[in-house]
């Protein structure tokens, strides 16, 4: 008996399984400490890194300077810095103008949406629920 293909709606529920995982995950010892997403957006050249167990944001993005090629790391200030212990997930839209992320308390269910302001800073909106 052959196995049946499939389908693109079995693959994708499967990705979005495997990315945000069960609320136990971010706490397992074999779980990633770090997440990393990009936004939707294909016209901007960032990606947010996730630290699971404290909640950090931090957008990252590849850039060409006066000094060369670097990947350029942009500090989380406010409430994207570290805070209430997790397991913390990022999400992101399906809108592909848009160049932020979802931070999600799985503990709580708090959300926040976080981006990088003027390529200076990561930031974040109070967390709501």
């Amino acid at each position: 008996m052959a196995l049946a293909r499939p389908t693109r709606f079995a693959l994708a529920l499967a990705c979005v399984a495997a990315t945000l995982g069960h609320p136990a995950s971010a706490q397992d010892a074999s779980a990633p400490a770090f997440q990393i997403l990009a936004p939707p957006s294909t016209e901007w050249n960032i990606i947010f890194r996730l630290n699971r167990a404290t909640g950090e944001v931090t957008g990252c993005a590849y850039v060409e300077d006066e000094t060369g090629n670097a990947t350029r790391c942009y500090p989380a200030v406010e409430h994207a810095q570290a805070g209430e212990a997790g397991p913390y997930v990022l999400a992101a839209s399906h809108n592909p103008s848009v160049r932020s992320v979802y931070r999600l308390n799985e503990r709580t269910g708090a959300i926040s949406l976080c981006w990088v302001a003027g390529w200076k800073t990561t930031n974040c909106v109070p967390e709501g629920r």
